[in-house]
């Protein structure tokens, strides 16, 4: 099973350097690559917003331990509630979104927040939010603890 396991993460980390392959080297927030032992949080951005609104964020959470973990809270001064959502169709053909359950993070697995799927939605925001702009999430973890990444605000 172990040697299942090393072929997996192997995988991904060819996957997550090739998807990458057009981006900076000197962008820290740009680059995906698994650090093994840890949790990592990369290709983080947020949508624009205006104070008293909302607005999303997304990033990928790559499990670079052997263990399982599981996010069991969001953070952040921008917004008065910072939580997990999901977009979903209803039996309408509607697209909505809902509150999502915390991910738990298998070994080495990497889970993408994107536009249509997982996302952080921003709720109440105490400021507005446009391109050019960043801010900070702080993300935290059952086993790994709190981990703290910085978000550019961009159009999708």
């Amino acid at each position: 099973m172990t040697f299942y396991r090393h072929l997996l993460l192997l995988l991904s980390v060819i996957v997550l350097f090739v998807s990458c392959g057009s981006e900076s080297s000197g962008n820290k927030e740009s680059q995906n690559e698994i650090v093994l032992g840890k949790i990592e949080i990369t290709d983080g951005w947020a949508r624009p917003g205006m104070q008293g609104s909302s607005s999303a964020a997304y990033l990928t959470i790559v499990n670079g331990t052997e263990s399982p973990d599981s996010l069991i809270g969001i953070f952040t001064e921008v917004a008065e509630v910072a939580e997990l959502h999901g977009s979903y169709e209803n039996d309408a053909g509607i697209i909505s979104m809902k509150p999502a359950t915390q991910p738990i993070l298998k070994a080495g697995e990497v889970v993408r927040f994107q536009p249509g799927g997982l996302h952080i939605m921003l709720m109440e925001l105490n400021r507005d939010l446009a391109a050019g702009d960043s801010l900070q999430l702080t993300l935290e973890f059952a086993e790994a603890g709190r981990k703290k990444v910085t978000l550019p605000v961009k159009l999708p």
